[in-house]
């Protein structure tokens, strides 16, 4: 049922969502709720924010992204890599097909965004293509 509210949320694809995704992202990571559940819904916000491929999409993922990496570690928390989900999501892991439209956001985000620097290196990071063998 959860992830179906998620879903719903991707297929609506509105920008106004963003806002309960971040929402629903800080709510897990404070871990009111049962711990697999919490991480569990880290996962489907980052991974539904992935489908918003504009800047206001990839400011939330930054946003959340900073907000894990802010948080005392939980011992009952299952570890989850959030800044593995982001990368992941922004390259279009998931075959959304929007993986061109991130690159467009990342390069226009590098370009014009005020961004802290750590932001900036990691998103340097998705322009270096790998080095072909």
């Amino acid at each position: 049922m959860r992830k179906t509210c998620f879903e719903a949320l991707r297929d609506i694809r509105s920008d106004a969502s963003i806002p309960l995704l971040v929402f629903l992202f800080e709510r897990a990571s404070a871990a009111k709720l049962e711990t697999n559940q919490a991480s569990d819904d880290q996962i489907y916000a980052i991974v539904t924010l992935g489908n918003f491929s504009n800047i206001a999409g990839l400011q939330a993922m930054l946003n959340c992204m900073r907000m894990s990496e802010a948080a005392p570690p939980n011992p009952e928390f299952k570890n989850v890599p959030v800044k593995d989900w982001v990368l992941h999501s922004l390259l279009d892991k998931n075959n959304y097909g929007n993986g061109d439209q991130w690159r467009a956001v990342i390069e226009n985000a590098l370009r014009e965004e005020k961004l802290s620097d750590a932001d900036r290196s990691f998103l340097q990071q998705m322009l270096v293509k790998p080095a072909s063998k």
